[in-house]
């Protein structure tokens, strides 16, 4: 997409990582030097740790190795601080609109789920998000398939799953391939940019957006697929 429209329009997100990958594959010919909807200002810098201006800063100068010094506080507050939940399943959104409110912005509340779920499905989820707070492993069989359908998408199906079983096997192989520059560059905090531009040819970066936009042009499981695939290869 960037390279498609980045020259026209403003292609923004709210993590400053990904702004990075962008900023040190396409440079700042393509790449805004703001962040949009960015709710980490609030809780990972204050005034004598202004983390995410020094980031800020970095990005407007297209100065790729200060953005990646600056990253690094960033992502140290934001895993202990907000990730962890995230990671977990939740997201503590409620917290950042009453903070925004505080500072005279407008938050708004916090919309509740469309259908309430019945008290019988409330507390079979109690149940298993104790047992998962007691260290147990999470057994689906306790939740049960209905109460999964409402938890997450439990029947995704690539359009081709040719597409779908030659893509797991190319990923497998590009990981072996390159496994020594993917480990270099983490230890690094360098962004591998050459190979970065080769998983975008191969069609794994910008899985949902369209063909005629440089995409793959595929939905929510080809998306899902590549993402758990890179997870766990590259």
């Amino acid at each position: 997409m960037l390279s498609a429209v980045g020259e026209t329009i403003v292609v923004s997100c709210p993590l400053e990582e990904y702004t990075l990958f962008g900023l040190a594959t396409f440079g700042t010919s393509h790449v805004p030097p703001v962040l949009l909807g960015s709710s980490r200002p609030f809780y990972v810098q204050n005034t004598r740790f202004p983390y995410c201006e020094h980031f800020a800063s970095a990005l407007k100068a297209g100065n790729v190795e200060n953005a990646a010094a600056a990253l690094r506080p960033i992502l140290w507050a934001a895993n202990r601080l907000h990730n962890r939940f995230v990671n977990r399943g939740g997201h503590n959104v409620a917290l950042v609109k009453y903070i925004t409110e505080l500072l005279g912005m407008a938050g708004g509340r916090s919309a509740p789920r469309s259908a309430p779920l019945r008290s019988s499905t409330w507390r079979t989820l109690v149940r298993c998000s104790a047992n998962r707070h007691r260290g147990h492993r999470f057994d689906r069989g306790c939740c049960g398939q209905r109460l999964s359908r409402l938890l997450m998408y439990v029947e995704l199906h690539p359009a081709n799953p040719e597409w779908a079983a030659v893509t797991i096997r190319d990923m497998a192989a590009f990981g072996i391939e390159h496994r020594s520059e993917l480990d270099s560059a983490s230890r690094d905090a360098r962004f591998p940019r050459d190979l970065y531009v080769e998983m975008g040819r191969r069609g794994w970066v910008g899985p949902m957006t369209p063909i005629a936009d440089g995409g793959s042009g595929g939905g929510v499981a080809e998306y899902c697929l590549v993402r758990k695939r890179l997870d766990a290869t590259v």
